[in-house]
């Protein structure tokens, strides 16, 4: 028994690398089954590259966002600061005396709605477009790295052989 990690060596010995997170408890034991499949749970044997390997991903319930639902929830967001803006501060200046009230029939609040869902949708939509231009050219990038450090391993390989 190892006392570093409360581990058996010739328990993981298999392996061609150190398997375990040496984050094992003194006392806990870990099985020869558990250590051959490289995962034993609450911090015990796990390969690295299993570590790295298993990111969250998301569930068989969960999916993406549909695009009309998040263009719902937009439109909603920008019709509520727009009334809130146009309908609720006027009122509030028109209470408060800051503002004069306007001659009947010629109300400029649902113009003044309009202009600000408008304007609202406008900026909702180029934040937008500019997350994902930058998206796309980060995966570029991404993609252009993978293809050089490809290649270098090629290159590398070649001359081994």
């Amino acid at each position: 028994m190892d006392r570093k990690n409360g581990r058996n060596p010739a328990d993981c010995a298999h392996f061609a690398r150190p398997p375990c997170v040496s984050y094992i408890f003194p006392g806990q034991r870990v099985s020869r089954d558990a250590c051959a499949t490289g995962r034993v749970r609450a911090g015990r044997c796990m390969q690295q590259q299993d570590m790295i390997e298993q990111l969250p991903t998301p569930e068989l319930g969960q999916s993406r966002p549909k695009t009309t639902s998040v263009l719902a929830l937009l439109a909603g967001a920008a019709l509520i600061f727009s009334y809130l803006i146009s309908y609720a501060l006027t009122n509030a200046l028109v209470a408060a005396e800051l503002m004069h009230k306007w001659t009947p029939g010629h109300d400029p609040r649902p113009r003044r709605m309009l202009i600000g869902f408008s304007c609202t949708m406008l900026v909702f939509f180029v934040l937008g477009g500019i997350a994902r231009f930058n998206s796309k050219r980060q995966l570029a990038r991404i993609d252009e790295m993978e293809e050089e450090e490809t290649a270098t391993e090629l290159k590398f390989a070649k001359s081994e052989a």
